[in-house]
């Protein structure tokens, strides 16, 4: 027989109820947020658009692809603050908090410094002008993440980032520079390797990226460490792009000899001989371009083609005689290019 307590059961049924908490998003003024010193290495779009802008000025072999990377960098540069003009932050900052409280930046750093640009910035269309103000005055969006995450957290952004194979290695030491003496060289010393240690292999394959790279990463780590001279002339190279066996070279023969071949003026003949290669590859680059169009003749209206063919007997007027015996050769009907 159950008892009853004023028609209620002594055994009562529990309903569980989910409750859905939604997350306010965190804002953190702009000048109250700093990077994580962990970033200090890995230089910024806009300096490397500085360096590689400067570089593009000076007389020296690779003048040209420096000039062509300054260019690219500020189209890349430009084109993400209209975006952050046009839209907002449309993902939040990872931030974390250090010891003192402060608000630092683990991923996102292009983002803070497009958002401090566009927030100085007046605009006409008020959506752009909405956007700015807001940045200005109340701030962006972020997100906190724990301490422990942050090395996994920086790899995995600057992944993302279209970051080069060599930068990703170098990158990948300096998050984990305990590899510079890892496994191989314990093993090499003859000493007892320790669970925790890392080796070159494992970090290589953790960041997905060759062996000989990351043999070339801890090689620039600890030449850089021995000559801190070299790391403010080079390490801005590896975020650029560059080869690392290359700058490896480079490295190496400053430290020897004092210059760096690939960095030294040219003199006459070495420029001649550059520029001669430089327009053979140009050359066939836009014959190329040339034949792609031509295969759309019959799409040209007539005034069109009409040009083209004027435009082409002019070219071919002023070709050498040796293009033209060749033309000739290779196509039995095209005569009198030339009187």
């Amino acid at each position: 027989m159950k008892k009853l307590v004023r028609g209620k059961s002594i055994k009562s049924r529990v309903r569980t109820v989910e409750v859905e908490v939604e997350k306010r998003p965190l804002i953190v003024s702009l000048n109250k947020l700093s990077f994580h010193p962990k970033l200090d290495r890995i230089t910024m779009l806009p300096k490397l658009l500085k360096i590689e802008t400067k570089k593009g000025k000076e007389p020296g072999k690779n003048k040209a692809a420096h000039m062509k990377n300054a260019e690219e960098l500020d189209l890349e540069y430009q084109a993400n603050v209209a975006s952050v003009a046009a839209h907002g932050i449309l993902n939040p900052l990872k931030v974390v908090k250090d010891a003192k409280g402060k608000w630092l930046i683990v991923d996102g750093r292009h983002r803070y410094e497009y958002a401090k640009e566009v927030a100085a910035n007046r605009y006409a269309d008020p959506v752009k002008e909405a956007h700015a103000r807001s940045l200005e005055i109340v701030g962006i969006p972020c997100e906190e993440v724990m301490p422990e995450e942050v090395d996994t957290i920086i790899l995995t952004a600057l992944k993302h980032r279209n970051y080069s194979k060599g930068a990703l290695a170098y990158l990948a030491v300096l998050m984990r520079p305990e590899v510079v003496t890892g496994a191989n060289d314990r093993q090499k010393a003859g000493k007892a390797v320790e669970p925790s240690a890392v080796s070159a292999e494992g970090l290589a394959a953790e960041t997905g990226v060759s062996c000989r790279l990351m043999e070339y990463a801890i090689t620039l780590y600890r030449t850089f460490k021995a000559h801190a001279t070299m790391r403010p002339l080079y390490e801005p190279s590896i975020w650029a792009g560059g080869d690392l066996e290359r700058i490896i070279g480079g490295v190496n023969s400053r430290i020897k000899n004092g210059v760096d071949p690939a960095e030294a003026p040219e003199s006459p003949a070495q420029m001649k001989l550059r520029l001669a290669g430089e327009y053979a590859v140009l050359t066939v680059n836009r014959l190329v371009s040339l034949e792609v169009t031509l295969r759309n003749w019959d799409a040209m209206l007539p005034e069109g083609r009409a040009s083209v063919i004027e435009r082409t007997v002019e070219v071919l007027t002023a070709a050498p005689d040796e293009l033209l015996q060749a033309i000739r050769s290779g196509l039995k009907d095209l005569t009198g290019l030339r009187s």
